[in-house]
């Protein structure tokens, strides 16, 4: 069962991102790149795979 709910509907990624010090439009905009590339990603991937794509920045 996927977990997509809270901020923007993802399971509170963003929002996680951005306690961790990554902007929260870089954030959400990272959740939906892994999310349309992988849509039956569960919460657990879709952090991350957002945290690596953030990480070079």
């Amino acid at each position: 069962m996927r977990a997509r709910q809270g901020a923007l509907g993802l399971g509170g990624c963003p929002v996680g991102a951005g306690e961790l010090g990554y902007g929260q439009g870089d954030a959400a905009q990272a959740v939906a790149t892994v999310a349309g590339d992988d849509p039956a990603a569960d919460t657990a991937t879709l952090i991350r795979a957002s945290l690596k794509l953030l990480a070079p920045r």
